[in-house]
């Protein structure tokens, strides 16, 4: 999650997509799956990854008549793809069917609902002593309760696609809930975590109170071997990047 580039190059959303797309050529991964890619020109955003031929996208516009949503780049031939709305939300899932040595991968980049609270400002309060925390408290449960289930639904919603698609799936991105929740534990069951596989360390991938936080995830196949899975701690968004590499098998291998 890329955060609308708003974190990295002085708050210049131009400089802040250069300073990710130096770090994307550093690392040189064979798929690349971004949300809240933020743009104001939408036709350009394939020229800014000149390396990956094959890209899938769907861009919300702003008020500001710029666009933001879900990116994905890929080395390999992308032959279809589509997205999962969900109402009332600029959430999404962006799916993307691949073919990879003959053999077709649906990759999902996935957004779900975030809890729309301010840690910052909650932990100021804390602090502070502040005779308005008490009240804040209680409207960050209400929020808490209510972005629960929409994210439920929102995985429910997702798993359907996968249980209709009917081929492999790799699920990747921004699930913002931990490994403790009923998100990570209905995403993750028939697949592999790639840190629980080859991490190390906390693997946080929230830079708001780190290392307390991993919300960012990479799900594939049961039957992949994974072989890493870093998090390098980067200035670029709020989150830091999930990278990981695996050996890619048949379904029935």
């Amino acid at each position: 999650n890329v955060g609308k580039f708003r974190y990295a190059g002085n708050g210049n959303p131009d400089e802040a997509l250069a300073e990710v797309a130096d770090f994307v050529g550093e690392y040189d991964p064979d798929i690349v799956a971004f949300q809240e890619f933020y743009v104001s020109d939408p036709d350009a955003v394939e020229s800014r990854f000149s390396d990956y031929p094959y890209c899938s996208k769907y861009l919300f516009r702003t008020s500001s008549g710029n666009y933001f949503g879900n990116v994905t780049f890929s080395k390999f031939p992308i032959e279809s793809s589509g997205k999962i709305k969900f109402d009332g939300s600029t959430n999404l899932v962006l799916y993307s069917d691949i073919d990879i040595g003959g053999s077709t991968i649906r990759v999902y980049n996935q957004h779900l609902e975030s809890n729309s609270i301010s840690l910052a400002s909650l932990i100021k309060k804390i602090s502070g002593r502040d005779d308005s925390f008490s009240e804040e408290l209680v409207n960050a449960h209400e929020k808490l309760i209510n972005s629960n289930e929409r994210r439920g639904r929102q995985v429910r919603t997702l798993l359907d696609d996968v249980s209709s698609s009917g081929g492999m799936a790799l699920l990747c991105g921004d699930v913002n809930d931990t490994p403790m929740s009923y998100s990570f534990r209905t995403l993750r069951r028939g697949r592999k975590d790639t840190f629980t596989q080859a991490g190390d360390g906390f693997g946080a991938s929230y830079s708001v109170l780190w290392p307390l936080l991993r919300i960012d995830y990479i799900f594939v196949p049961e039957n992949y071997d994974v072989l890493l899975h870093i998090t390098p701690r980067v200035g670029f968004s709020d989150h830091y990047p999930v990278l990981a590499s695996f050996i890619i098998k048949d379904e029935n291998e």
